[in-house]
């Protein structure tokens, strides 16, 4: 299941994600693009992940499509999850050309919306951030 987050950047998405990934979660999000951002528009998508128990076919095929056809679209791609298979999603994703993106554990959301955002921390102290 799909919910949406409330997002600190007008060029950002932010998803949760728990459960089942569905044909109906990728529609979701194809709507959400159309009706928020300008169509071509660049945008980046903060998706946190939780208990995600696997994906129906027809769900994981419409998502493949969304990011398909929105792939051009895309910038950074920041999630947050512990399951292991996140990081290897963030690696992949890095192998397209043009999209950036970054797996952060559960409790480093911040980090994730720092990164999104373009902020840098300061190596002397991680709690400052440098914009």
């Amino acid at each position: 299941m799909l919910t949406f987050l409330p997002s600190k950047d007008p060029s950002t998405i932010a998803v949760e994600m728990y459960g089942k990934s569905t044909e109906e979660d990728a529609r979701k999000l194809d709507n959400f693009v159309k009706e928020n951002l300008l169509d071509g528009k660049e945008f980046n998508l903060l998706a946190v992940i939780e208990n995600v128990d696997g994906a129906s076919l027809k769900g994981l095929a419409e998502g493949i499509k969304f990011d398909t056809k929105r792939m051009n679209q895309f910038n950074k791609i920041a999630i947050v999850a512990d399951q292991s298979w996140s990081n290897m999603i963030a690696t992949l994703s890095n192998l397209v050309p043009g999209i950036k993106a970054k797996h952060f554990d559960s409790d480093q959301l911040d980090d994730a919306w720092n990164w999104i955002l373009g902020y840098k921390q300061d190596s002397d102290d991680p709690t400052n951030v440098i914009l």
